[in-house]
């Protein structure tokens, strides 16, 4: 029987068809492999529902994504669909709710002994991160039971979109620069301030594309613009990518 690996898949966002073709490209095997999702499984391509319910099905799982927030926010009615979101399919589905639960039981942070996952950024000031995760949650609901946006809390914020900060953990809100434009001082990519000894595995940062530092993999390679959709698997330290169409 063949060892069980991990695999890390970057963001999906609705392309149900490439991640189906990205499964064979691994060679993923249900019941053997463990599959692991970076967030935002959902919004800008055109199989939102398609992809948590393949998700479920292969018993995979997943932190949350800022574009999986937005999916929540907006079927409660605290946040306005844009015209540009594209999970009108989970929303009108028969089995919605069961989407819905799944994607809203899922961390916005974890510890998976030498991983940690998150969908777009790990503070430098957090330690203990499996207690931090555990916090994070607590807030994330409380924040939610209370009728609050979840990005009303700086950590939970900090977890679903950050790209660059300050050595404090400040976080640079406006922060998509054009690919290799230099963000203004004192702010870095807060991949800077991290040294590890878990490999922490993310997404979210499209424009940056795939990145495989000593104790970091990056895996949105931009699938829903075209490009492609990757997955690091951790027992080997390699990483497939299959292409997307537009």
């Amino acid at each position: 029987m063949a060892a069980p690996r991990r695999i890390f898949v970057g963001d999906v966002q609705g392309c149900v068809e490439p991640l189906q073709h990205l499964l064979d490209a691994t060679g993923f095997a249900q019941g053997v492999d463990r599959l692991y999702f970076v967030g935002d499984l959902v919004n800008k391509g055109p199989a939102s529902a398609a992809v948590v319910r393949l998700a479920m099905q292969l018993e995979a799982d997943a932190v949350l994504g800022n574009h999986d927030v937005a999916l929540l926010e907006t079927a409660v009615g605290r946040r306005a669909q844009k015209a540009s979101d594209t999970f009108d399919d989970v929303l009108a589905a028969d089995d919605r709710d069961l989407l819905l639960l799944w994607l809203e039981s899922r961390p916005l942070l974890m510890l998976l002994e030498d991983v940690v996952l998150v969908h777009a950024a790990i503070r430098p000031t957090w330690h203990k991160i499996e207690a931090r995760a555990a916090a994070l949650r607590i807030r994330f609901d409380a924040l939610r039971s209370a009728g609050k946006s979840p990005f009303d809390d700086a950590d939970v914020r900090f977890a679903l979109s950050a790209r660059y900060c300050q050595a404090d953990g400040t976080q640079l809100i406006d922060d998509q620069f054009e690919r290799g434009q230099t963000p203004p001082a004192p702010w870095r990519n807060w991949l800077d301030f991290w040294q590890g000894p878990e490999i922490a595995v993310f997404g979210h940062f499209a424009m940056q594309g795939l990145v495989t530092r000593e104790f970091a993999r990056g895996l949105d390679s931009g699938c829903c613009y075209g490009q492609q959709l990757s997955a690091w698997i951790a027992e080997e330290d390699r990483i497939v990518a299959v292409p997307c169409a537009r």
